[in-house]
């Protein structure tokens, strides 16, 4: 199945988890053995940024460091978390720095883990590998309990569906998010395939759970393949993503799911390099969906009055993250850079503009002599009309297939940053909470 295999490839892939270039402005609980004691270092503790903090003249500024990789999430109140192996930083929404702990890593469920979601920190949770067998890959759920992250039994789960494949947030800001289920995939993932045994209660239906435990207004959704990620409107509109892609929605007081128009058919995409279909949007009569084909060829479309119309792409190859800020502008990335393209009302809608990012200087790892930089950005994140976070990684640019060597990562953002963290995994004793030596 699409979202497992995806897991499991970005694991090995170890893919999922100064100034730059300027950046044009957007116009538009039951274990409770003791906490690991906090890290007291100045990185980790840095203090409120003052508000006459001064940009850097690139624009952007770092707000983190690691010498493995990571990963970029938007939790449901809009703060960000930033995280990978035993390594997990949160900042909160609106204003205030990235802040880590480890205290926080503790119980961490390890590399191959999957997406984060939720509230930090009352109502946090991340999916992570449990088992793996010839014909499946077997994940769960954790929560933070205010000690650690604690493997949680989601409501009426059985093995199979015991795990969020995707986070979302309601109008209100209540965290939702959509199950994934475990499936023979020797068997393949056809809908039809899974729909008979949905119909027979062979293989579960998927959901979409409030995850403080709130009765739901929408149905489960009907049969099909396993959702792969889940979009959250303000008008209280949800729409999900299956493989393929297929897309259903559900509107405030209706009985049942529709199904959405299926995006031009493109050929199926290479799971080696990661390159699957994403969809985004602010609003569910107007989606984006971008794709890349087994030639490395792009592509983005976007549904316009019921029938999707194909979009002009900057140049480059696969597309590897597209975001959509209030008001209508894109942000991308891909192998050549990072990208904007102006709200559809300006003038200029539908031409991509290149954003400069210029190498920053990091410190060699063991040693305290700093080089330049060239960044590679990976994954982009539009907050509001104005705040971006971005998620690069440094030196020269390589294949994802590359394990030979750890892949170095830069945070970057447009909200004020006193000082970059210096990121370190801190892998915990489980028994114990104290750090491994």
């Amino acid at each position: 199945m699409a979202i497992l295999r995806r897991l499991l490839a970005c694991a090995l892939a170890a893919g999922c988890t100064s100034s730059t270039g300027p950046v044009p402005k957007d116009s538009s609980k039951e274990d409770q053995a003791p906490p690991v004691p906090k890290d007291s270092s100045k990185e980790d503790q840095a203090p409120p940024v003052p508000e006459d903090i001064p940009r850097p003249a690139g624009g952007m500024y770092l707000a983190a460091l690691h010498d493995d990789s990571l990963a970029l999430a938007v939790m449901a109140d809009e703060g960000v978390a930033v995280y990978g192996d035993a390594v997990v930083a949160f900042a909160p929404a609106g204003e205030g720095p990235l802040r880590s702990d480890p205290a926080w890593a503790r119980g961490w469920p390890g590399r191959m883990s999957g997406p984060i979601g939720g509230r930090w920190p009352d109502l946090a949770f991340v999916t992570g590998f449990t088992r793996m067998t010839r014909a499946a890959v077997y994940f769960a759920a954790w929560r933070w309990d205010g000690a650690a992250w604690t493997r949680t039994p989601l409501a009426g789960a059985s093995v199979l569906d015991e795990y969020h494949s995707a986070y979302a947030a309601l109008p209100d800001g209540t965290p939702i998010a959509v199950r994934g289920f475990a499936f023979d995939y020797n068997l393949g993932e056809s809908d039809m395939g899974l729909s008979w045994l949905q119909e027979r209660g062979s293989v579960p239906r998927t959901t979409v759970d409030r995850l403080d435990g709130g009765a739901t207004q929408w149905p489960p959704l009907p049969p099909g393949a396993v959702a792969v990620d889940l979009l959250a409107f303000a008008d209280g509109s949800l729409v999900v993503q299956r493989g393929e892609p297929s897309l259903l929605r559900w509107s405030p007081g209706a009985s049942e799911w529709t199904e959405l128009p299926r995006p031009p058919d493109r050929e199926r995409p290479d799971l080696a390099d990661r390159d699957r279909p994403m969809v985004v949007g602010r609003d569910p009569a107007r989606l984006y969906v971008a794709r890349c084909t087994q030639e490395k060829v792009p592509s983005l479309d976007r549904l316009t009055d019921g029938a999707w119309q194909p979009q002009a792409l900057p140049d480059g190859a696969c597309v590897t993250s597209l975001t959509e800020a209030v008001g209508g502008t894109l942000w991308l990335t891909n192998d050549r850079g990072l990208h904007r393209r102006p709200p559809p009302a300006q003038e200029t809608a539908g031409q991509w503009e290149p954003v400069p990012l210029a190498p920053i200087e990091v410190p060699e790892p063991k040693q305290r002599l700093a080089r330049p930089e060239p960044l590679t950005p990976l994954r982009v994140v539009a907050l509001g009309r104005d705040e971006l976070w971005l998620l690069a990684s440094l030196g020269e640019p390589r294949p994802s297939w590359d394990l030979q060597r750890s892949r170095r990562m830069a945070v970057l953002t447009t909200r004020p940053m006193r000082a970059p963290l210096m990121l370190q995994a801190v892998h915990v004793r489980a028994e114990t909470g104290d750090p491994k030596e």
